[in-house]
């Protein structure tokens, strides 16, 4: 078996790569030549210096691939313009190199929970909800799966959709790892009791194999086949995030402190215009904003459990 991982050098791509050495793949990785690929190094994939916003670069990656991994996409982006062309160009442009293929390969697409919106208030999101992003990120992500389903006839495509992603190499979730750290303390977006999924980038990594191996594949009849959501079993408020965090840590005691959405717009307001004048792109700006006080962020992995027994 042979596989492409696009966005290889990213957070998530080298445990999926790991995982995919594991198993015998042998596995090649879509980088571009300002990559770090000191995570990727010891792992001996072969690389392929390109972009996913450039399609004649994807043929020569793709050209001997039986799965084809699109994990490249951007959380955040100054302009925010760029984020959008990569979220849904580079979907399309990687599916399109797919179905020139004679035999197209199968096609595992990441998006993002951003892309559903946030859950109701008494339950949790399921794949047949119908999508209600509410940040440019989720709308973006949307925008991916859209180009994804133009291709469904042509290639065996499946989506996964992500909540948030922890794990080592995670350096926008060090920040609060960092701040429980030197503070104790656990900054809540809100006085309310919102609950959210997670998942750890290896289990990330498995539910992708898993989905490319024994996954549905979307289909334009049918709006939500082959769309998976993937998470722990177990929903957290964000406090309860704080104080798990606290306890990897060793601490006993974490304070959880919540905040008025006045501030986290003034933060949010803050972290935007330094952004844009630095043209240095921050987490939590106005978009990451938007969703924090949006409600909870839970989601089912019921289908994927099901379908391909994941866990």
């Amino acid at each position: 078996m042979q596989a492409l991982v696009t966005g290889a050098s990213g957070f998530i791509g080298p445990h999926l790569v790991k995982r995919l050495a594991a198993q015998g793949t042998r596995v090649t990785c879509l980088v571009r030549e300002t990559s770090d690929l000191s995570r990727l190094e010891p792992l001996e994939p072969r690389f392929v210096y390109g972009d996913v916003t450039d399609p004649a670069s994807l043929e020569a990656a793709i050209s001997q691939c039986d799965v084809v991994y699109h994990v490249a996409g951007l959380t955040k982006s100054v302009p925010a313009s760029v984020m959008w062309h990569v979220n849904e160009m580079g979907v399309r442009n990687v599916a399109q190199a797919c179905a020139d293929r004679e035999s197209p390969p199968a096609l595992v697409v990441l998006s993002s929970i951003a892309a559903s919106g946030p859950a109701p208030r008494e339950r949790p999101l399921i794949e047949s909800d119908p999508p209600n992003p509410v940040s440019k990120y989720g709308i973006s992500k949307l925008k991916g799966e859209a180009a994804a389903l133009e291709f469904a006839r042509d290639v065996p495509i499946s989506i996964v959709r992500a909540p948030i992603v922890f794990g080592e190499g995670d350096m926008d979730g060090l920040a609060l790892f960092t701040c429980i750290a030197t503070t104790r303390l656990h900054m809540l977006p809100t006085l309310r009791s919102y609950r959210f999924s997670l998942i750890h980038a290896d289990d990330l990594s498995n539910a992708m194999c898993l989905v490319a191996n024994k996954g549905a594949r979307i289909s334009p009849d049918h709006p939500d086949k082959g769309i998976y959501f993937a998470s722990a079993e177990q929903n957290p408020t964000y406090g309860d995030y704080g104080r798990m965090i606290g306890h990897a840590m060793g601490f006993n005691h974490v304070v959880p402190f919540p905040n008025l959405p006045t501030t986290i717009w003034l933060v949010g307001a803050c972290n935007e215009l330094y952004a844009r004048l630095s043209g240095r792109a921050q987490i939590l700006n106005w978009d990451k904003t938007r969703e924090a006080l949006a409600g909870s962020w839970a989601c089912s992995a019921a289908r994927l459990n099901d379908d391909i027994g994941f866990r």
